[in-house]
């Protein structure tokens, strides 16, 4: 599914190598929707990305609290340890606010290389 970030979605991305600028894109919604891009870097060449098994998504809600847990066969993914995560978040009236482990600009922006963590 497309554009998920659009409305309320947990991200994360993922550097494919120490030595490239590639990276993966996993977005879930609370819908336990899902989709996966390959970037060749910077926003560049945004490609879907089809697993040999697909993310396992569950979502429970409370009244203060969103709980999402995602499986995900990492395996499938050739990475280099870096990964960023991050959430877009829709509240009742519309408004997007965005989350991050870190933020490294003024404005948000998950995709940015510095964005990510050793894992």
């Amino acid at each position: 599914m497309d554009e998920l970030w659009k409305h309320t979605c947990f991200e994360m991305f993922v550097r494919k190598s120490p030595s490239s600028p590639a990276y993966y894109e996993l977005n879930v919604s609370p819908s336990t929707e899902w989709a996966l891009y390959m970037f060749d870097d910077y926003h560049q060449n945004r490609a879907p990305v089809h697993l040999s098994t697909p993310p396992q998504v569950q979502f429970s809600r409370e009244p203060s609290r969103l709980h999402l847990d995602i499986r995900l066969d990492m395996r499938d993914l050739p990475h280099a340890g870096r990964i960023a995560l991050s959430a877009v978040v829709e509240d009742n009236e519309g408004d997007l606010s965005y989350w991050a482990l870190k933020h490294v600009s003024r404005k948000p922006d998950f995709h940015h290389p510095d964005s990510s963590i050793t894992m």
